[in-house]
């Protein structure tokens, strides 16, 4: 007589392999902050998988409260309304990378947030930057018209005065140019204010080395110039170390118009 073997054990066992590969990417997805401007601090908890630990104050006789809260929890962060759709999934990687979800008159008015929850390179931070440009342009924002007051130039902006920098150039290719000349020292560029409606959305990429430490040289000691920590730079740094080095941190921040 001939036994017929059954496949049902190999298949109950494919089964409990895939269920257990299910339940670890569960277990290691992050969790989402979904977020508008004009949410109050409910709705986005209601909306959100982390939990949002809101340091809120009432204000005024209303109570209406203000206030905030850092999110350093790794996230995704989900920012949607009418006007814009922007998706960042490794937001709030690090104690020097937090969400920042801003409470007046009891709703959010200001998201800031890091676009790659790392430190990256120049080419890196250059071409996240292009693409992020372009993502947001897409959505229908443009150049606003010139605005010191509120932040809004036309292109790229330096961050401070910081002679004989030019204080605006209008490509990456410039903005690279600047961030390798150890000459200038630049800390910080404004890459964009894009403008939409009654919103507002910037980029800034920082070279986080050049703004807090160089070696051992501390911004805090008043004894050590930019010029001094330039020079030092030009003599310890080549130009392929300065495109190499991961320095760079890329913050977006979506505001009201008119703040």
């Amino acid at each position: 007589m001939t036994v017929r073997r059954t496949k049902a054990p190999a298949l109950g066992l494919l089964a409990l392999i895939f269920c257990v590969a299910c339940q670890m990417a569960v277990a290691n997805e992050k969790p989402t902050v979904f977020v508008s401007l004009n949410m109050k601090p409910e709705q986005v908890q209601e909306r959100s998988t982390l939990r949002i630990p809101w340091q809120l104050i009432p204000i005024g006789e209303k109570g209406r409260r203000e206030g905030g809260v850092l999110l350093n929890t790794p996230h995704r962060l989900i920012y949607e309304d009418a006007t814009l759709r922007v998706v960042l999934p490794d937001a709030g990687n690090a104690l020097s990378m937090p969400t920042g979800l801003m409470i007046a008159s009891d709703v959010v008015h200001l998201v800031s947030a890091s676009v790659l929850g790392e430190y990256v390179n120049l080419e890196k931070a250059i071409a996240t930057s292009k693409s992020l440009l372009a993502e947001v342009l897409a959505q229908g924002f443009e150049y606003g018209p010139l605005d010191p007051a509120k932040w809004q130039y036309p292109k790229f902006l330096l961050a401070r005065k910081l002679p004989p920098a030019p204080r605006i150039v209008d490509s990456f290719e410039q903005m690279e140019a600047v961030f390798l000349n150890s000459h200038y020292y630049l800390q910080e560029f404004v890459v964009f204010v894009l403008v939409k409606s009654d919103l507002r959305v910037s980029l800034r990429v920082t070279n986080m080395r050049r703004r807090f430490t160089e070696d051992h040289i501390s911004l805090s000691e008043p004894s050590k110039s930019i010029p001094e920590r330039a020079a030092h730079e030009a003599r310890e740094f080549d130009e392929a170390s300065l495109r190499n080095e991961r320095a760079y941190y890329l913050e977006i921040s979506v505001s009201k118009r008119s703040l």
